[in-house]
């Protein structure tokens, strides 16, 4: 079969679809990643093949923020996910990705749930399409007054988010960290267990030689762009310059450094480490609450501190503590954020409720049913 995988721009997008396309080019499918051209060397480095779609300009972009910079917190979350994600960017990206697909003709479409141009050229076209989730509980897949909008625009029958709703979904996420009026409230739901790559059990450069805790912290790869992320690094800097503890943080690059003044001394900075190198020699996790960091954290049985930004965060940040695995923290003040991290280390409480996590979704189905449960949608399709 022919398998098209469609990504917006972004680490935390396009990872998720990455083992799914890898295992279906294993099982001798052909595959294709429509994404947009920054991402050309993560899907290349997969041994996947790009298909490189458009994107907006800067300056389109930058007007849909300017729009909501005056809204309150949650209106901006609503405006960015109809005016942005399922506006803006399907509008760019759909005639290039139509005509690629009219031409390659795919048999089903994958696309993840930031993403919402696949559905609309397999509705233009009358071939399956299924999720991949890229964050908990979010409605950023249930769009229904934008994406009638856009059915309307291209030229397709407005369906109520019909489309969007009946389409299968698969997510790393437990059951356990599903809010009430979360996804599988209004989808059907196919829990896949992470694929991670095997731990590193070499002592790294990093780690503190004394019987002080190490722990992880990371502010994903967007964050630390925007001065409201900048001060809640700074506020987790402070926080940890205060403790007794050895702290790896990561930057993903976007971080200026020269920019968030001092570094304690007790805090190792690098652009990048592997979480697999860097899981098994650290006791918890301080973090904004990005999917891919919580998820990473969990899978390996660590309890986190959350302190939310933006966008999917907040209710990351309420799962982790609904289910004891760690704590979230509303204001990012450093006292705070000090007491809290002390509060994870010091309760053996928290720890045993992330690695019950751990269990659980170790438990859930594995990456080769995943994919025959999607490839099973094509045959849905046509019967």
């Amino acid at each position: 079969m022919r398998i098209l995988f469609t990504s917006i721009v972004g680490t935390g997008h396009i990872t998720p679809l990455l083992p799914y396309a890898k295992e279906m080019l294993r099982q001798g499918h052909e595959v294709r990643v429509a994404a947009p051209g920054e991402l050309a060397s993560k899907i290349s480095d997969a041994g996947l093949t790009h298909m490189p779609t458009s994107r907006p300009s800067v300056a389109e972009r930058e007007a849909i923020f300017r729009s909501i910079e005056h809204l309150t917190s949650d209106e901006r979350q609503g405006a960015l996910m109809r005016g942005f994600f399922a506006g803006l960017l399907p509008r760019t990206s759909f005639p290039g990705l139509l005509r690629f697909a009219e031409d390659w003709r795919p048999d089903l479409i994958v696309r993840e749930s930031g993403e919402f141009a696949g559905p609309l050229v397999a509705a233009k076209l009358g071939i399956p399409h299924v999720r991949v989730s890229v964050c908990n509980g979010h409605r950023m897949l249930t769009e229904a007054p934008a994406f009638d909008e856009l059915l309307h625009e291209f030229g397709l029958d407005p369906d109520g988010g019909a489309m969007l709703r009946q389409a299968r979904a698969f997510s790393s996420f437990p059951a356990s960290m599903e809010p009430p009026d979360g996804d599988a409230a209004v989808l059907p739901q196919f829990r896949v267990a992470p694929v991670t790559p095997p731990m590193s059990e070499g002592r790294p450069d990093w780690m503190s030689d004394t019987d002080e805790p190490n722990i992880y912290m990371t502010f994903g790869t967007v964050v630390g762009s925007f001065d409201k992320g900048k001060a809640f690094i700074r506020a987790a800097l402070d926080a940890v310059g205060s403790l007794k503890l050895r702290a790896l943080m990561t930057t993903g690059g976007t971080v200026d450094v020269t920019a968030i003044g001092a570094i304690p001394e007790n805090v190792v900075l690098r652009e990048f480490v592997p979480q697999n190198a860097v899981f098994p020699h650290v006791s918890a996790v301080l973090c904004h609450g990005g999917s891919g960091s919580v998820l990473g954290a969990l899978a390996a049985g660590l309890p986190l501190v959350v302190t939310p930004v933006s966008a999917d965060q907040p209710e990351n940040a309420v799962s982790v503590a609904a289910c004891g695995a760690g704590l979230a923290v509303d204001t990012p003040k450093a006292n705070i954020l000090a007491e809290e991290v002390q509060k994870v280390l010091m309760n053996p409480a928290y720890a045993t409720a992330a690695r019950q996590v751990a269990t659980e979704m170790v438990a859930q189905a594995s990456l080769e049913e995943a994919v025959v449960e999607m490839l099973r949608q094509t045959s849905t399709t046509k019967d």
